[in-house]
């Protein structure tokens, strides 16, 4: 088990993070802190050696993995110390700690969540060829999948991973990063542009700017439209079962475990 331990704020060396700093994050983080304290200690790794922008090479370091808005909340207040907790030197599983953090939280976009989770499966990938061996086409059984180990390390489900998975990788990274807190940032939105090929989507995304959008998709249907397919889909399928599985069905229907949200939840 990591232990908890004081560190000076100066020593924490922080690299380019996969997320910006939110200033509004940081300045309710601050009034948090202030009143009650650092609640969840940062994360940080060592490292021999590394290059700085500010300081230049320094030799023992200790590099942030997650908790940079923690961070900067700390040296807003003016704080000389802060709790870490240091974990190994490997920088690949730092590197999945650091997007499984962010996964995990709510406030990510659909772009953020997509440019995460391709960026996890890059890194994910490079950690199963680690030293040119790649693990055979039949995993054992206590090997997971890329996409159940990302689930039960953030709490989304397969099928929504696999989902931001497919938008990531076929949407071109600067178009990702462009189309983030826009009108564009939306399921439907990004399903469409994945459709596309990278020249297409930059193409859409600059006559988006320009105000004269092109149509990607569908607005989502409101409640009462919505409600109406539903129940065509349901009568559809009635029409289509025979007796016997419409007798079966009815007998099931009013079973608590019939709803399957109950088990998800």
């Amino acid at each position: 088990m990591h232990q908890i331990r004081n560190e000076s704020v100066s020593n924490i060396v922080v690299t380019e993070r996969l997320r910006a700093l939110d200033r509004a994050r940081v300045a309710a983080l601050a009034a948090s802190m202030k009143e009650i304290g650092l609640r969840t200690p940062i994360h940080v790794r060592p490292v021999e050696y590394i290059e700085t922008p500010e300081d230049g090479p320094l030799h023992g370091a200790l590099v942030l993995v997650a908790g940079a808005h923690r961070l900067a909340a700390a040296k807003t207040l003016g704080w000389q110390d802060i709790q870490i907790i240091e974990l190994g030197e490997d920088e690949i599983e730092s590197q999945l700690w650091e997007i499984d953090e962010n996964l995990a939280r709510s406030e990510l976009t659909p772009a953020e969540v997509a440019e995460h989770t391709a960026r996890r499966k890059q890194v994910w990938e490079r950690r199963q060829n680690l030293g040119g061996k790649t693990f055979p086409t039949k995993k054992p059984q206590h090997q997971k999948g890329f996409a159940a180990e990302t689930a039960e390390s953030t709490g989304r489900e397969k099928r929504t991973i696999n989902m931001a998975v497919r938008r990531g990788e076929k949407i071109a990274p600067d178009v990702l990063a462009s189309v983030k807190g826009t009108d564009l940032d939306r399921g439907t939105k990004l399903d469409a542009l994945a459709s596309l090929a990278p020249e297409q989507q930059r193409k859409v995304v600059a006559e988006h700017r320009s105000g004269k959008p092109t149509k990607l998709a569908p607005d989502p249907l409101n409640n009462f439209e919505s409600k109406e397919k539903q129940v065509a889909r349901l009568m559809s399928a009635w029409n289509a079962a025979s007796q016997e599985a419409r007798e079966d069905f009815l007998a099931r229907i009013d079973r608590p475990v019939f709803d399957n949200t109950q088990s998800a939840a």
